[in-house]
């Protein structure tokens, strides 16, 4: 009997560590079509920012995507309707890439793939987000040190 439990817990705790991000997936995939026109989920990571909220958390995703905008492995989708705040965040040249996106509809707010105190990374393996966190001031360097080594390892 305690074998039984000790395999159905087991089992559960599989499932519950292996969280599906069904919902995310649909809802990143549409952003990416309808920017990108990109219907799947091809790049390996996909950081998602809103222009208001956590001036510091802003403050290190800026640097961090101006630093990786030619990283072709990334795309950048940047929600917010100021034109005016987004020049002043980024560079020209930076907002000129084709993997920047200006989400001016904010599709992903209103499809909460992040929220506007936060950005959020998405980490995807064969079109699937296989994971995601949320960057703060507190975590954003382990954050990126994550990206990197994700991006080296896959």
């Amino acid at each position: 009997m305690k074998l039984c439990f000790c395999l159905i817990f087991l089992v559960n705790l599989g499932c519950s560590q292996n969280k599906s991000f069904n919902t995310e997936n649909e809802n990143l995939r549409r952003i990416s079509k309808n920017y990108l026109s990109e219907s799947d989920l091809n790049k390996k990571v996909y950081l998602v920012t809103g222009l208001d909220g956590c001036g510091a958390c802003l403050e290190y995703t800026v640097k961090f995507i101006e630093k990786n905008i030619d990283n072709k492995d990334m795309v950048f989708i940047i929600s917010g309707q100021s034109k005016v705040q987004l020049k002043a965040k980024f560079k020209l040249a930076t907002r000129q890439k084709s993997n920047f996106v200006c989400d001016t509809t904010l599709m992903a707010l209103r499809s909460d793939l992040v929220s506007m105190e936060h950005p959020k990374a998405y980490f995807c393996k064969s079109g699937l987000i296989v994971d995601a966190k949320d960057i703060t001031y507190k975590n954003a360097d382990s954050v990126f040190h994550y990206v990197n080594q994700f991006l080296t390892k896959n």
